[in-house]
């Protein structure tokens, strides 16, 4: 899975060089590209992780670049089809992911309306490139939806939408104000890289500033303005849910990088000569990499001793990652070898917990199709299919799953009906079926 991650990523990466050098120059692509590998490696973002956010990064980027492609060229209306296709990407990887490239489009073609607003050719291209990109939209969904459904499998696939919206309103972790909900995502991005965090509030200032100018004169807005507004947008996507979930944060990477190297270039522009440019690109680039922290730092330095075979890979979680993740990988790592060990390939697991990557660790198959502890609960009745796994592990000492208060009665009543402890492993009791 990372290296599918690392050639995602390279892609994103790719992709983000092309929109930056779309929406103001070829430095700023490159400066952008540079700035989102470096952010999207962060420990304070969960970027060691293989999580949906960072694959959700690549279809997002695509639209919006793709829409202020279309729009630049003047494309044919029917070729926003594309943008749709992309969207529906989007809404697959996570449904709230769609809000950000959808608005950002949909201020696209409005902004290219708006000229020409009193001209009915200007109206019906509006419409004919809506109706594109919501065929785009709907063709995918469509088909996905058809495809789960002639397999058997259309009640899991509705659960994810149904049971989702009951993810984003779980009581217990959700925030105090909505306030917070920007205030706690600006708090995680100035902890993660207090110099890029600054850099980006400077520039979406410049923003601002600019775009009012162009609109009192009746201009249309730059497209930096749309990268600003996918940042912004940012917020009501991780807000969503209410949840403190540092890889929720990488979506912001993208449109932060490259209104921070939008910014930069703004400034190097002011210099006088050619070399001072350059040396201000290197020196915003030196910058930002000194502000990523000791702990980023530490970890690298760890990862390369281990991959020199200095020390064990257990020894590299706990002296490389923060002291609660350290320990969290370790058990999961011990779990997987223990798993390795005593089960074999062709023999299912359920792990009740939301640390799911044991699943992908030990190479075992989750007994249920949906393997998040919130859908368990769905079925007809609860616990329909994890109660046949073969190996059953609760984590009995750590974070309740999300969705619950606490471990339910109906898990306590199952696991003594159908299965018996066989061991312990850092607080992970391991079931094995009768």
């Amino acid at each position: 899975m990372k290296g599918v991650l690392i050639l995602w990523t390279i892609v994103t990466v790719y992709l983000l060089y092309r929109l930056g050098t779309l929406v103001a120059n070829r430095r700023v692509g490159l400066l952008a590209g540079i700035l989102a590998a470096i952010f999207s490696s962060y420990l304070a973002l969960s970027g060691q992780y293989s999580r949906i956010e960072a694959f959700v990064l690549l279809p997002q980027t695509a639209a919006i670049f793709t829409t202020l492609a279309l729009s630049r060229r003047q494309s044919a209306s029917w070729k926003f089809v594309l943008t749709g296709l992309l969207l529906a990407a989007c809404f697959l990887f996570k449904a709230n992911y769609l809000f950000a490239p959808g608005l950002v489009s949909g201020l696209v073609l409005l902004a290219d309306w708006w000229p020409g607003r009193r001209q009915a050719a200007a109206g019906r291209q509006l419409v004919a490139r809506g109706l594109a990109m919501l065929a785009g939209f709907l063709l995918p969904i469509v088909l996905v939806t058809l495809y789960y459904q002639l397999s058997g499998l259309g009640a899991e696939f509705l659960a994810v939408f149904t049971n989702g919206f009951n993810y984003v309103a779980i009581e217990g972790v959700r925030l105090a104000s909505p306030v917070a909900l920007v205030i706690y995502p600006l708090y995680r991005l100035i902890i993660t890289n207090a110099l890029a965090a600054g850099l980006g509030l400077a520039a979406l200032a410049l923003v601002a500033v600019r775009t009012m100018r162009r609109l009192r004169h009746r201009k249309r807005p730059e497209d930096i303005f749309f990268i600003a507004v996918w940042f912004l947008a940012g917020f009501v996507e991780v807000g969503s849910s209410r949840l403190l979930l540092y890889y929720y944060y990488l979506i912001f990477v993208p449109a932060l990088a490259i209104l921070i190297a939008w910014f930069i270039d703004q400034v190097a522009a002011q210099l006088p000569r050619p070399g001072l440019r350059r040396a201000a690109y290197v020196l915003a680039i030196g910058l930002i990499l000194l502000f990523s922290g000791g702990q980023q730092a530490r970890y690298q330095v760890e990862y390369g001793r281990y991959l020199a075979g200095r020390q064990t890979y257990a020894q590299f979680l706990m002296a490389g990652l923060p002291e609660n993740i350290g320990v969290q990988n370790r058990t999961l790592s011990t779990l997987a070898d223990y798993l390795a060990r005593e089960t074999s390939p062709d023999q299912t697991l359920y792990y009740w917990s939301n640390n799911v990557a044991l699943y992908f660790q030990s190479g075992r198959r989750s007994a249920a199709r949906i393997i998040w502890p919130l859908y368990a609960n769905t079925r007809p009745y609860p616990g329909e299919q994890i109660f046949t796994a073969d190996t059953f592990i609760v984590d009995q000492e750590g974070v309740v799953p999300l969705g619950y208060a606490d471990h339910p009665d109906w898990l306590w009543i199952g696991l003594e009906e159908y299965y018996t402890l066989e061991t312990v492993i850092d607080g992970q009791h391991i079931y094995r079926h009768k």
